[in-house]
């Protein structure tokens, strides 16, 4: 059995750490600030669930979407009926919507960033860091 390499007492659960060493790692990174959520933040200092979640109401009701552009309960009726309605679609292409009717790959086109490493103007590919920084970060 693989230890982690922090604590070495541990299985492992994530980069090569265990899931306590792991949690206190992400806590070391620009996080989002919902409850205990340690995703990469997305916009507004959330990840890109509770983003969305702040910002899309339900398709039928003014409540926050949970899942297929509906609420906790209007998602539950439909799975239970096994019947979603048609979600929203991107105006751009046919994929279904995440916000402001586009698909996540066009909203976020209308952010380019680039990598946040000094003097690499290449685009981010995640976390903020272009594909190669992203990888060489994640093999260290």
């Amino acid at each position: 059995m693989n230890l982690c390499t922090i604590c070495q007492t541990e299985p492992l659960y994530r980069r090569r750490r265990c899931k306590a060493c792991y949690v206190e790692y992400m806590n070391s990174f620009f996080h989002c600030t919902f409850n205990t959520c340690i995703k990469p933040v997305f916009a507004a200092t959330l990840c890109q669930y509770h983003y969305r979640h702040w910002r899309v109401t339900c398709i039928q009701c003014t409540k926050p979407v949970y899942c297929r552009s509906l609420c906790r309960n209007h998602y539950r009726k439909a799975a239970a009926l096994k019947r979603f309605p048609k979600e929203p679609e991107c105006r751009k292409c046919n994929k279904s919507a995440f916000m402001d009717r586009m698909c996540i790959k066009h909203f976020k086109e209308q952010f380019k960033q680039s990598c946040i490493m000094v003097n690499c103007q290449r685009s981010v590919h995640k976390r903020g860091l272009c594909c190669a920084h992203y990888f060489q970060d994640r093999r260290s």
